[in-house]
């Protein structure tokens, strides 16, 4: 069977036609959930609890506009049990405080005579991270979280118990979602670089090097000149040269780090990923960093076959920014 091109890549589902930007995610997921009922109950019920909302008539929209409240991007009620209003975002992304404040102050949404409200975010971000983020309500209305991985869980269940219809849009929606979510991103051969020290900050029982070699683990802060989003490999340098690469193998998010490394005395930080690396793979020739060109504590991004085949990682860096901007 052949498969279709766009912008010269393959399209394994028909929700790519919609596109990865903001619309384009929220109008497939709203066209999803009005055509599969098992997939909006088990979504509606993730949200405000298993097993307690009858399905039968409810309504799904987007892009609902007031000149008092603005634009929601989705907005689901049986106007009896349940009203949501979901705001997506693309990417390790959450709205505002004003934003969601605004939306508990809806005037339609105030109104409606359903049991259980809630506004409700909807982006690559974990739970762990959206929960130090966010307040548990505003206005005395819940704020809860989603990520696009549970969303792809939740898609995946429901096309167990839905009809044969549902059952391809529901795997085409699955293949989409593979394709938007940040876990799914197998593709990507970007090595984030990062420079490692042996020293041992003030109250530290252990090294950065150590983390690293011994407990096969690195932190950093998210945002703020790092990544905001966990990337696919990262790589080591210290002693002048790279050390070591490693697939990401999962993530976590926390704020005090004693909790992950005990040796590390107990803080009140902002949010960190905390990532699970894995084996490493060493380079077979020595790759320099070329301090000229790259500082001692300066970060940086290259391919993965660029790494393994320059001579110094500058070198990497400049062959993978020259392929990324070759037409």
């Amino acid at each position: 069977m052949a498969l279709p091109y766009a912008h010269g890549r393959k399209v394994n589902s028909i929700f790519q036609f919609f596109g990865k930007h903001e619309n384009g995610i929220t109008n497939a997921f709203v066209w999803v959930l009005a055509k599969c009922p098992r997939l909006a109950q088990n979504f509606v019920n993730d949200i405000l609890g298993p097993n307690i909302y009858g399905f039968n008539d409810y309504i799904t929209s987007t892009q609902d506009y007031t000149s008092k409240d603005g634009i929601t991007d989705i907005e689901m009620t049986d106007n009896k049990n349940f009203y949501l209003i979901v705001e997506a975002k693309y990417g390790w992304n959450l709205p505002g405080i004003d934003q969601l404040e605004l939306y508990t102050r809806r005037e339609k949404f105030i109104s409606s005579p359903a049991r259980h409200k809630a506004i409700v975010t909807m982006s690559e971000c974990s739970q762990e991270y959206a929960v130090l983020i966010l307040p548990p309500e505003i206005n005395e209305v819940q704020i809860k979280h989603i990520s696009w991985k549970e969303i792809y869980h939740i898609t995946k269940k429901s096309i167990v118990d839905s009809t044969h219809k549902q059952k391809w849009l529901l795997i085409e929606f699955e293949h989409f979602m593979e394709v938007l979510t940040t876990m799914q991103k197998q593709e990507s051969n970007w090595v984030y670089v990062v420079s490692l020290s042996d020293d041992m900050p003030e109250g530290w029982g252990i090294s950065w090097i150590d983390i690293v070699k011994s407990r096969g683990l690195y932190f950093h802060p998210i945002g703020n000149s790092w990544p905001s989003e966990p990337p696919n490999y990262i790589a080591f340098r210290y002693g002048g040269r790279l050390q070591s690469i490693h697939h990401i193998e999962s993530y976590d998010v926390f704020t005090d780090p004693h909790s992950k490394i005990t040796e590390i005395p107990s803080l009140s930080w902002n949010p960190h990923f905390l990532y699970t690396l894995g084996k490493a793979i060493e380079p077979i020739k020595e790759v320099r960093t070329d301090g000229k060109r790259i500082p001692r504590a300066m970060r940086v991004w290259a391919m993965l076959d660029t790494l393994l085949t320059s001579d110094t990682i500058a070198e990497a860096r400049d062959i993978s920014k020259a392929r990324q901007e070759s037409p």
